[in-house]
């Protein structure tokens, strides 16, 4: 599987200003590496998993880390964070109000279903050591409050 486009676009800015010299180098390296993590990656129910993506992300990101021969950190991932999940997002901000007790509740309702199809799937011994999902443990009254346990990056 190529890597995604998106990932592709941010590691070629964040390698061409870290590393000018090194952009094609890093780029294929990155590629390689990631083709070789998915495959190693344990199976964790793909697309119908929603949290797929955020696996994938850290597949991409750690493909880039061995590219750079370990030369970036924090602060890259970060970067790599902000650019790849937040700022798609941001624009969503200016006609959705996050804080609002409305998107609490929805939000609420996709953990809730995530949480009921995880824990099916797991029973089942499908998914591996996916995120599994605590709804609000320490009881919370305003917004939502999620705890993950588990997390499939460990076995990778």
């Amino acid at each position: 599987m190529p890597l995604i486009r998106k990932y592709r676009k941010i590691i070629s800015r964040m390698a061409g200003q870290r590393f000018p010299a090194e952009v094609q180098t890093i780029l294929e390296e990155t590629g390689l590496r990631y083709d070789s993590f998915r495959k190693s990656t344990p199976d964790i129910g793909g697309r119908a998993n929603m949290q797929f993506k955020d696996l994938d992300f850290l597949i991409a990101f750690f493909a880039f880390y061995e590219a750079c021969d370990r030369r970036i950190g924090i602060p890259e991932l970060e970067e790599f964070a902000y650019e790849a999940a937040v700022r798609p997002s941001e624009a969503f901000g200016k006609f959705i109000n996050w804080n609002s007790p409305l998107m609490a509740k929805i939000t609420e309702r996709i953990y809730a279903r995530f949480k009921k199809k995880t824990d099916a799937h797991t029973a089942r011994g499908e998914w591996g050591n996916t995120w599994r999902i605590e709804m609000n443990p320490e009881g919370h009254t305003e917004g939502f409050a999620i705890h993950t346990r588990m997390c499939p990056i460990t076995d990778f």
